[in-house]
């Protein structure tokens, strides 16, 4: 398979909620960051590694191709914005004198579902759109914030989260709506350095729509059994 030109930033830090160091959590006998760097290297020709785990470093580091870089506590917490995080991989490793690609992809381990076509078709896609800031990936949602989306107070009072000026009778009523599910982010370097408001959707943000199958993230145990037993399905 042809590497395409452009690089792969994968961040991951040690701590998370969900799942105690999910990034390191086991499928099929393999951490997810190390799927994760093993497909960037299939499909990009370079690939760089954002983390504060000394774990997750020195994993990335027995891949001679890998660039790794250390993230700083600062950029580590729970409520950091990725664009940030992703600024400063690209300046450290730049500050090094190693050239970063023009075309970024920002891959996160807790996809381990992702299809090899799916980053390749979405370099195809971007790269004709020269106008383009950045690309999401996507997936159809019967979810809708004038339907059946709503928020709860403390006295378990409910109300959507969405007010439609007159009710809705049936979701077919309105229009589809997608989830970002985070699969895939691709950025024009320019445009992902230049970025101050932390907002993934720009005035030119094109979009990848994929299956809720691959597009699968893991943050709690049990996606990390249904992804266990999607691939155990598949090489049955």
């Amino acid at each position: 398979m042809k590497k395409i030109k452009a690089s792969a930033v994968i961040c991951a830090r040690k701590n998370s909620k969900g799942i105690k160091n999910k990034n390191l959590s086991q499928l099929n006998g393999e951490p997810l960051i190390k799927i994760c760097i093993e497909q960037a290297i299939r499909c990009m020709e370079q690939v760089i590694v954002s983390s504060d785990s000394q774990e997750i470093l020195d994993i990335a580091k027995s891949y001679n191709s890998v660039i790794t870089t250390e993230r700083p506590s600062n950029l580590a917490q729970d409520t950091t914005p990725k664009i940030p995080v992703l600024q400063h991989a690209i300046k450290e490793v730049e500050e090094r004198g190693i050239e970063v690609s023009d075309i970024i992809y920002d891959l996160q381990a807790t996809s381990p579902l992702r299809e090899d076509e799916s980053i390749l078709n979405t370099f195809d896609m971007f790269i004709k759109e020269e106008e383009a800031e950045n690309l999401i990936s996507i997936n159809k949602t019967s979810i809708h914030p004038s339907y059946n989306l709503v928020t709860k107070d403390r006295d378990s009072k409910v109300r959507l989260l969405e007010e439609p000026k007159e009710p809705v009778t049936g979701r077919n009523l309105l229009p589809e709506t997608f989830l970002i599910n985070g699969l895939i982010y691709v950025w024009r370097k320019n445009a992902l350095m230049k970025r101050i408001d932390n907002n993934i959707i720009g005035d030119f943000t094109m979009s990848y729509e994929t299956e809720v199958v691959e597009s699968l993230d893991i943050d709690t145990e049990d996606d990390l059994l249904i992804a266990k037993a999607i691939i155990r399905k598949k090489i049955i």
